[in-house]
């Protein structure tokens, strides 16, 4: 079986401020975790694979040498979590520390990456919670599910450039993003 990587897949991942965000003294109390144990031949290629694509919009961190890495969900500027991943034997463990209102979107976000990346392999994900109750479940992912994922995703991709474009050309103070009116300045939800 052949898969592709992207030229930014096989590149490490450097970034700049990733040493002062790598420390634990500057991320703030995250009382909750969850942990999901995916079965895979090939935890390594996909804990790689994972903390290369989130890097784009997140902090991370993947040690070859190790096969571990950590993600720290800051993309707003503040951390709402920490995905700890590490290789053993036939899995890829991740652990996720975030605060309970966060929790379940980040198992979410987390979980569906994987297992899209996964699909061929029907890598699954089911997350638990520290108190055994069980999380949320992502894949595995059927080629229909793909498909809707991709025609998803390009349907948002649409509006966003809609909504970039008549941010564009308006010459008043607010801009139209689907049926929301926003003033210039404001958070578009579209971004």
């Amino acid at each position: 079986e052949i898969y592709t990587l992207s030229l930014h897949d096989a590149l490490p991942i450097l970034v700049d401020r990733e040493d002062e965000l790598m420390s634990t003294s500057t991320i703030p109390p995250l009382p909750c975790t969850s942990v999901a144990r995916v079965s895979t031949t090939r935890p390594a290629r996909y804990g790689h694979q994972l903390a290369s694509h989130m890097g784009r919009t997140l902090t991370a961190q993947w040690d070859e040498e190790a096969q571990a890495g950590r993600l720290i969900f800051d993309r707003d500027g503040t951390v709402s979590g920490v995905l700890e991943l590490a290789c053993e034997s036939g899995a890829l463990v991740m652990t996720l520390r975030s605060t309970p209102g966060s929790l379940g979107r980040l198992e979410q976000v987390a979980g569906i990456h994987l297992a899209r990346f996964g699909h061929k392999d029907q890598l699954a994900v089911s997350w638990v919670r520290e108190d055994g109750a069980a999380g949320s479940s992502q894949g595995p992912l059927s080629a229909e599910d793909m498909a809707r994922m991709r025609r998803e995703h390009q349907e948002r991709q649409a509006r966003h450039s809609r909504g970039r474009a008549t941010e564009m050309s308006s010459g008043d103070d607010t801009v139209e993003a689907g049926h929301e009116t926003h003033v210039k300045g404001d958070h578009d939800p579209l971004q």
